[in-house]
């Protein structure tokens, strides 16, 4: 499944079909340019937007929008991924925050450190290299997080990336 702007496109590798299917088709609310996309064990379609999150059903139907007032830090959604644990991080244009997937609430994670480096940074990406170490691509760097000790490091042009955006 692949976005571009307020369509969905799904295709079939083995029948080379392609499905196109317009979000804002009317029984949806009007979203926004989507940014990010993730697909739950329950076949539900998370939508990171540029105004927070979209929750589809696996027919496309709308059933929550997720902002800034659910606990969002920030309403531009860039990036969703599943870590070790189950936990959904999501990065935004103000930091970063967890999704629990059963109860589709926004929480913030329980170790303080984590809220407390990417705390108003613009956030495009996140990799687990592996259950507990993260890698944070923001505009002002990349940030290696060791879950279980807490030890972080930056890294920018200063230390040789050719842009501070990662």
């Amino acid at each position: 499944l692949m976005a571009a702007s307020n369509m969905l496109i799904k295709w079939n590798l083995e029948k080379s079909e392609t499905q196109i299917s317009f979000v804002n088709n009317g029984e949806n609310p009007k979203l926004s340019s989507v940014k990010s996309i993730f697909i739950d064990e329950n076949d539900h379609i998370w939508l990171g937007t540029t105004n927070g999150i979209y929750i589809l059903s696996e027919e496309q139907k709308f059933i929550r929008h997720l902002s800034v007032a659910d606990g969002l830090p920030g309403s531009v959604v860039t990036h969703m991924s599943k870590s070790g644990d189950g936990s959904l991080w999501i990065c935004t244009s103000n930091g970063i925050c967890f999704a629990d997937l059963k109860s589709n609430k926004i929480g913030l994670p329980d170790k303080d450190f984590i809220v407390a480096l990417l705390k108003g940074k613009y956030c495009n990406t996140l990799w687990f290299k592996s259950d507990n170490e993260v890698w944070a691509g923001t505009r002002e760097g990349a940030y290696f997080i060791n879950l279980d000790t807490g030890v972080s490091l930056v890294l920018t042009t200063n230390d040789g990336l050719i842009f501070n955006e990662v």
